[in-house]
């Protein structure tokens, strides 16, 4: 039981390494500036040479940008999870 246990935090841990390695990878967040003052902050995509905003309006809080960042990563992770 305890080696299945830790089989399974071992998957998870690896899991969670690849959907961090993904996030900082593929995508950032950027500050959004109007007439010089900071209003907020938006998630890109990155592929390749391209970038994509997945956010509509700017975020209020870099807390909501990184919680995007964060559920961005997971799903690229299961879109290589699954590929494989």
């Amino acid at each position: 039981m305890k080696i299945c246990n830790k089989a399974k935090t071992e998957q998870a841990k690896a899991e969670s390494d690849l959907m961090k390695l993904l996030s900082q990878k593929y995508s950032n967040i950027a500050t959004v500036v109007d007439d010089g003052e900071l209003c907020g902050y938006s998630v890109w995509l990155k592929v390749g040479v391209q970038s994509f905003c997945i956010t509509r309006y700017p975020l209020e809080t870099i807390e909501e940008a990184e919680w995007i960042q964060k559920m961005l990563g997971k799903a690229l992770e299961q879109i290589v999870l699954n590929e494989s």
